[in-house]
């Protein structure tokens, strides 16, 4: 035995002197060590070329290895070829100690001849015998089967805090490797393994392993291999780790075999090119929270739950990440009685064919607050063959799919169970299924959901006698145009709740779709039956809107649901049974005679109201006729929500044998009849503002021969009655007129040339709305005062209309319009005043006579609701005869004060006009009688001031007047 010794003298101080205590000498053993004969202390080295073992111990019970604080190294490197070599080999069946911080360097550096596999180990325990020691730093490099700790059975090693291995080997290479019972105890042990075939961190046959708390083993393969683990577990194993890292380069994170268990603990992390966690045995559990697992390659799952696999919960707030072809973050194949369990889990799978979830045999359940997402495959797929069952829960979580599904059930006994969850698909516009239930059977239960499927998703598939069942609050958007399929017998789609649907519904091939929505529920799209198909809808307080032909067996509606036809061209509802009480909301083109169509087949029953578009555009003339229901039975009930307008015309709903029809009830529109009341209106005012001298000027013999300026007020109201199909206002109007005249005096009397300028304002009152009139005008006029009694008066005047409506037609909706026009008029009134007194006082008679003729041009009114209303202009030719009885009172050699009442009689001779709504004629005619009674009085003041005061009433068969009029002329 080669030994050096270097003699360790420490200096002590004690009680100031200086003394020296020897100690044990620390040796460098150039020879191999047996630890039998030889005991090895702290700051021994072993360092030996080319030999079989550098440190043994064989004996059962002596040569332990006891270093306690000490230290030791060890160095064994053999260039011989062919042959197995061990650092420390100990099969001494006792506790072996290997203090803190020893280092065995055990190195092969040349490589073997022939195919035989030598094994180069660092530290090798026999049976029952144990090793412990904390810091340790194992290597081993070299060609063959390379371990770092190798025990043959039941061995405890415990290696305290902190050591590290490392192991290097052309051929296999492993950290620790337990062959049957017995414990592995470490923490924050690092462990390394790298080869060119095969690499294991830890294998266990048995024994349990406690990696404590942020352990970490790192997995090197220099070739492709499914063969390196970074823990390998087999019989009863149980493997238990806090914060414990793995990285693999091939294989797989964890391989967990026969009953053994695996506890992660929190927050540890396994990033592999293989699997993350695979499971091969018969009965294997496994436990961690906030675990995160990534994986790489091709078919590298991130947990494998294969043959034996019992149960796998995965805590709250772990995370799968893949990204390899195939590579399914968990796959569950191994026995039905498998579970797994995780909340707020995320799984994202990146690779083509990667589902998020693929359960073949078991039940997996996902709790609150789980993203599953998968860019290029199905997100939960489960799948029973034939003697399996398999389910999925997912439970208050989202689902993400950039693949051909979001969640598909295959096969008899396979269940996917969806509470509260939202759902995203997007394939970039190619074919995919968001939910599908097929494969004989597969079944899919919803509660409550909100699905968004991009271009290209259909919503819901169900066939090959799958079943899809929904309830609660259901929210499905399919941008494709198809939120439901149900295909083939057995196939079906039945739900009951609030929804929120866009998109087709289809029932063929003797599929079954039966949805029963409940209040507040909103289906936009289509309902299709065919090929033996049935589509069945239960609409409560709800709305269904569809863009193309519908049919469907069973349309019950209850509490005013609403059925919208919304279709491109004209739309055909045809429904097998109709029941219940509905509101459908439908359009009609009666110019060629076409419109929505409900089209029942079977029973009809119950109290339906029908609601058509008013449309102020349509060209009609109030003859036209179009059937909106057909029913074979002729039972139930329909009518309108409101009577239709269209065009200018009102139109109503009747039966008519079995079906029910829409007809003109021979009126015009709210808006038809305030636009053609334009005519009326503009009569009135033309009437209103065509005065007598009196009203105009008052009583001009009760002044001298002297220049004027007047002004007169005028306040009044006409009770317009119904003119053919114009319906009865009232209309409110207010104005002024203001004038000068010059004077003339001739022998035979007086002449008055003068001018004047007048503003009138109306309002009129319509049965569903309002209008208003602004008039200016302006005028001269002539008048002569014969010395006689006698007088002549003539007017002409020029007069501009502006009028505006504002109604709501019969569905509630204003109507907007406004049109303008330009006339003029011309009047001549004549009479006589008799004197029953002297000098003109006293009472008198005065007989009169008018003739007033008025022409207004044409105009057209477009309205907001596109009702195009066109008036003709109209000419009027009035006549007044009548006698005024009055009172003089004078005082000296005047007449200041005249009472007098007045009696005419009104003719309308012409006054025949028209006009169009859309193109429609109508003719309208103000001919007629009227009878017109007054007072009025007329006062001189001061020989310059006169004041006067009209008041008549005009009852006539056109219109009812009452007008008060109030002027000042001032003479000079």
């Amino acid at each position: 035995m080669s030994i050096k010794n270097r003699p360790l003298l420490p200096i002590l101080a004690i009680a100031g002197n200086m003394v020296f205590a020897p100690l044990a000498l620390a040796t460098e053993y150039n020879t191999p060590v047996d630890l039998n004969s030889t005991t090895l202390v702290s700051g021994d080295k072993v360092i030996v070329d080319d030999q079989r073992n550098a440190v043994s111990s064989t004996t059962a019970g002596s040569g332990a290895l006891q270093l306690g604080n000490g230290s030791i190294t060890v160095e064994l490197t053999n260039s011989i070829p062919d042959v197995s070599i061990t650092g420390v080999n100990l099969t001494n069946k006792m506790d072996n100690d290997f203090g803190i911080g020893s280092t065995i360097d055990v190195k092969q550096t040349t490589p073997p001849t022939t195919n035989t596999v030598y094994n180069i180990n660092a530290v090798n325990l026999g049976d029952q015998t144990n090793m412990s020691g904390s810091g340790l730093d194992i290597e081993v490099t070299g060609s063959g089967s390379a371990k770092g700790i190798i025990g043959t059975g039941n061995n405890i090693v415990d290696l305290g805090d902190g050591s590290k291995i490392k192991v290097e080997s052309t051929t296999s290479s492993a950290g620790v490797v337990l062959n049957s019972s017995g414990k592995l105890i470490a923490n924050g042990i690092t462990i390394e393994a790298n080869s060119n075939s095969m690499s294991t961190g830890i294998e266990s046959s048995g024994a349990d392993v406690d990696l404590g708390t942020g352990s970490k083993i790192i997995i090197e393969t220099n070739a492709v291999s499914d063969v390196s683990y970074g823990v390998k577990l087999s019989g009863n194993a149980e493997l238990t780790a806090d914060n414990l890292t793995i990285e693999t380069t091939t294989g797989k994170g964890i391989l967990a075999g026969g009953t053994s268990t695996v506890k992660l603990g929190s927050n540890s992390k396994i990033t592999s090119n293989g699997d993350g966690i695979a499971t091969l045995g018969t009965d294997v559990n496994v436990e961690a929270d906030s675990l995160t697992i990534e994986t790489s390659g091709s078919n590298g799952y991130g947990i494998n739950m294969n043959n034996g696999a019992h149960s796998v919960d995965l805590g709250s707030n772990s995370k799968i990440t893949t990204t390899g072809t195939t590579s399914t973050g968990v796959w569950m194949v191994g026995r039905n009685d498998a579970t797994f369990t995780a909340e707020a889990l995320t799984i994202h799978t990146i690779g083509s064919s990667a589902n998020a979830i693929d359960v073949r045999r078991g039940s997996a359940t996902i709790s609150a607050g789980s993203v599953l997402q998968s860019d290029n495959a199905g997100t939960v797929a489960v799948y029973a063959a034939s003697g399996s069952t398999a389910s999925a829960t997912i439970n208050d979580s989202k689902l993400i799919s950039g693949g051909s599904y979001a969640a598909l059930s295959q096969g008899a006994n396979s269940t996917v169970n969806l509470n509260n969850v939202e759902i995203e698909v997007d394939r970039n516009g190619s074919p995919a299924y968001a939910l599908w239930a097929t494969g004989g059977g597969g079944k899919i239960n919803v509660n409550g959901m909100n699905l968004q499927g991009a271009a290209g998703v259909y919503g819901i598939v169900a066939n090959n006698q799958g079943k899809v069942t929904l309830q609660g609050d259901i929210t499905l958007n399919a941008l494709s145009g198809v939120a439901m399929i149900a295909d083939g017998t057995g196939g079906s789609i039945t739900g009951t709740g609030k929804m929120n649907i866009t998109g087709q519904l289809a029932a063929q091939n003797s599929a079954l779709v039966d949805l029963s929505m409940t209040s507040g529920s909103v289906l936009n799209g289509a309902v299709t039956q065919s090929s033996g198909g049935v589509a069945n809808l239960a609409l409560n307080n709800s709305t269904w809107t569809f863009d193309n032909d519908s049919s469907i067996n069973n349309l019950a509606l209850s509490n005013n649901s609403k059925v919208n036809f919304q279709t491109a061209t004209d739309g055909v509802l045809t429904v097998n049974n109709l029941s219940g009480n509905g509101i459908f909301s439908m359009r009609t083109d009666l110019l060629n005679n076409s419109g929505d169509l409900i089209q029942v087949t079977g029973t009809t029953a119950g109290s339906h109201r029908l609601t058509v578009a008013n449309s102020g555009s349509d060209t009609t003339d109030g003859t036209e006729t179009l059937t909106l229901v057909n029913t074979a039975d002729g039972q139930g009930s329909f009518g309108l929500t409101s009577n239709v307008e269209l065009g200018g015309y009102v139109y109503s709903l009747r039966q008519t044998g079995t079906d029910w029809e829409l007809y003109s009830s021979d009126t015009t529109s709210s808006a038809a009849d305030a636009s053609a009341s334009f005519l009326n209106v503009s009569y009135l005012m033309n009437y209103a503002e065509t005065q007598t001298l009196l009203q105009r000027m008052g009583d001009l013999r009760q002044g001298s021969e002297q220049d004027n300026v007047w002004v007169r007020f005028f306040y009044g109201n006409f009770d317009s009655f119904s003119n053919h199909k114009l319906g009865s206002f009232d209309m409110d109007y207010h104005g002024f007129q203001l004038g000068a005249d010059k004077s003339f005096t001739f022998s035979q009397g007086d002449l008055y040339t003068g001018a004047f300028v007048g503003l009138t304002n109306s309002s009129q009152d319509y049965a569903s709305g309002d209008g208003s009139l602004k008039s200016k005008s302006i005028g001269v006029y002539a008048t002569y005062i014969m010395n006689s009694g006698a007088y002549l008066d003539g007017i002409l005047k020029y007069q501009h209309h502006k009028n505006k409506l504002n109604v709501t037609d019969t569905q509630g909706n204003a109507v907007y319009g406004n049109g303008s026009s330009d006339g003029f008029s011309a009047s001549i009134e004549g009479g006589h005043r008799f004197n029953f007194g002297e000098n003109r006082t006293g009472w008198y008679v005065e007989p009169q006579v008018q003739l007033s003729y008025s022409w207004q041009d044409s105009t057209t009114i477009d309205n907001s609701n596109g009702l195009k209303v066109e008036l003709d202009s109209y000419d009027s030719l009035l006549s007044r005869v009548g006698v005024l009885i009055g009172y003089e009172v004078n005082k000296a050699d005047r007449a200041p004060v005249n009472f007098y009442f007045k009696n005419s009689w009104l003719h309308e001779f012409t006054g025949e006009t028209s006009y169009k709504l859309n193109g429609s004629k109508e003719e309208i005619s103000f001919k007629g009688d009227a009878w017109v009674s007054g007072v009025g009085a007329s006062v001189l003041v001061n020989k310059s001031h006169t004041f006067y005061l009209d008041m008549e009433k005009t009852m006539g068969n056109k219109f009812d007047q009452a007008h008060i009029n109030i002027g000042y002329r001032f003479s000079f």
